[in-house]
């Protein structure tokens, strides 16, 4: 293993009771955490300070004007708007066995980091998608998600008769982004894995097939109307948060120019051995961790997005 995983390893494992991640280990974690996001694999990223980031974002698009030799250059207009990342910070709670840590400390290590990867990434979906915190429910105050905030809504109708209701449903979806703003083109689809075998049975008004991939039900991505769609039951929401299955069931963006996402290049973690997390640590051969890590979203335009909803 590298240097610094062993370094990180012996904090971790040696009783202190705080230890940061070393930058090494920490864009490793990053990495692994941006991978198994759905929403980083539509979005921007960047790193961002503790405090939060001011992005900014173009207004209109300047075009160059046609002169003459000597003629007077016409004046460009570049004009930006701003909008502010405010990071928020998610914390974890992983059990280990004490036995399985003194058997395998490198199993154990690698087993941490891959709960921490896994309890981030999925609520920083749940976070940007529904501005929900994933284990309560509770709304996140002064944040901007996508599903909520999207000023283009269409309610998909599967009892339709017609076998292309559900691809005019979403050809609507797309004409409301494209409709609102000369530079929002949708780049991508986000859906609940239950919609797969919906969109796989879409055929154009001659029978056509519309999903240009495999029928594999196992795959995570596929490319519909020549656009990739990522599965994912983020899209319903998880834990406590879950959102019912009437509400939404696919999101089509221009999410490429449209959300940013930021981490603070930090993850703290603590621990303890005779408490925590209602274990009786101690009486049980138990350690326990406690992983926290900051990061945060920002939305260029509501109008850059729709939602589509199963009708009741």
């Amino acid at each position: 293993m590298p240097d610094a995983v062993v370094e990180s390893l012996d904090k971790l494992l040696s009783g202190q009771n705080k230890a940061v991640f070393p930058p090494e280990v920490l864009e490793q974690i990053w990495k692994r955490v941006y991978k198994g996001s759905v929403v980083q694999t539509v979005a921007q990223t960047t790193p961002i300070p503790l405090s939060g980031a001011v992005i900014p974002v173009p207004v209109g698009q300047p075009t160059a004007g046609v002169v003459a030799e000597a003629a007077l250059k016409p004046t460009v207009d570049v004009s930006f708007e701003t909008r502010t990342i405010t990071p928020i910070k998610v914390a974890a709670g992983v059990v280990l066995s004490e036995e399985v840590i003194r058997r395998s400390p490198v199993m154990a290590y690698l087993d941490l980091q891959n709960q921490l990867v896994e309890s981030i990434a999925r609520a920083m979906d749940n976070a940007v998608l529904h501005g929900k915190d994933a284990i309560t429910g509770n709304a996140l105050t002064g944040q901007t998600p996508i599903i909520s905030t999207a000023a283009n809504v269409v309610d998909v109708d599967y009892a339709a008769a017609k076998p292309d209701a559900l691809l005019k449903s979403v050809l609507a979806g797309v004409d409301a982004v494209e409709a609102a703003n000369d530079q929002f083109a949708v780049d991508a689809f986000l859906a609940r894995k239950n919609v797969r075998t919906k969109i796989i049975g879409i055929s154009d008004t001659q029978g056509r097939p519309l999903y240009q991939a495999s029928s594999n039900l196992a795959d995570p991505v596929g490319t519909f109307l020549g656009l990739p769609v990522h599965y994912t039951n983020a899209v319903g929401g998880y834990e406590k948060a879950k959102v019912a299955e009437t509400a939404a069931i696919m999101v089509a963006g221009s999410f490429k120019d449209n959300l940013v996402l930021g981490n603070v290049a930090s993850i703290e973690l603590r621990q303890a051995n005779e408490y925590a997390f209602g274990h009786d640590l101690f009486g049980k051969n138990l350690k326990a961790f406690l992983a926290e890590a900051t990061f945060g979203w920002a939305l260029r335009d509501p109008k850059a997005f729709a939602v589509f909803k199963k009708k009741a």
